[in-house]
């Protein structure tokens, strides 16, 4: 049976190799991050899939459904937690701020990508867009672009 310090150390190895480097700060507050993100990639009219960032580093997936009901439209909202967030660098760049996601944490390193935060250019200001470069999920990797949801 492995101590907690041989995990620690085997955690640290493994987010040496991921290339992401948690332990360092990041110069934006969690706060920044936190949030309701719909993922426009797998949104479509009635099935809407929203990263769900809390504060407190929670990483839940919230699924809303709209479907035909014999008497109007029927709306479902299923919640799974997924892991847990934190803001970091990437290894290498000092300069590089990641968005790192860790769902098994103490077994595997968290899996780090780059982003960009920003406003979408309609000139209200108000609609922010997270940008990940290289996203790896489940099934793919690519760059992901979520938008906040609005209350």
């Amino acid at each position: 049976m492995k101590s907690f310090r041989d995990n620690l150390r085997i955690a640290g190895v493994l987010a040496a190799l991921s290339g992401c480097s948690a332990g360092f700060a990041s110069t934006l507050p969690r706060e920044t991050l936190a949030g309701q993100w719909v993922d426009i990639e797998k949104t479509t009219p009635g099935d809407t899939m929203v990263w769900v960032l809390e504060p407190n580093g929670r990483d839940d997936l919230l699924r809303v459904t709209i479907e035909a009901a014999p008497h109007g439209i029927r709306r479902t909202e299923h919640r799974e937690h997924y892991g847990r967030w934190t803001a970091g660098r990437l290894s290498g760049d000092s300069t590089a701020p990641a968005l790192c996601f860790n769902r098994r944490p103490g077994r595997q390193a968290p899996s780090c990508s780059a982003f960009t935060l920003d406003t979408l250019p309609d000139g209200s200001g108000s609609q922010r867009r997270l940008r990940l470069v290289a996203y790896q999920g489940r099934h793919h990797q690519s760059d992901r672009v979520l938008i906040a949801r609005l209350p």
